[in-house]
């Protein structure tokens, strides 16, 4: 699986996509989002989400990562977001998503 703004790692059940873009774009994360959702037909079920590179997250991104926690949820999934700088965990708790995200620090493999 590739994506022009992540590099993208599966291992069983556990799926870790670092994202590499400072601002992340729209219309590559509903691609990346898209390529997702095909690997829930398979045994991924826990989404790990590295964000130390991302500064600025859209609205319309973080509607595009609720509407993936949707379908990773009626599969039993999980979607962990992995050390986000402090901006981006700011408009995540302001907007409540902490409740929804698991938001965690350290490495990949052990969230």
């Amino acid at each position: 699986m590739e994506s022009p703004i992540a590099n993208i790692q599966q291992d069983g059940p556990r799926v870790t996509v670092e994202i590499t873009e400072r601002e992340v774009d729209t219309d590559e994360l509903r691609s990346l989002v898209h390529e997702l959702k095909q690997t829930l037909e398979g045994e991924a079920r826990v989404f790990v989400f590295r964000l130390e590179t991302v500064e600025f997250l859209p609205s319309a991104c973080l509607a595009l990562l609720l509407m993936f926690y949707q379908e990773v949820k009626k599969h039993d999934g999980r979607i962990i977001l992995l050390n986000c700088q402090e901006n981006v965990a700011f408009l995540l708790r302001l907007a409540r998503l902490d409740k929804i995200f698991e938001l965690a620090e350290g490495e990949a493999d052990q969230a």
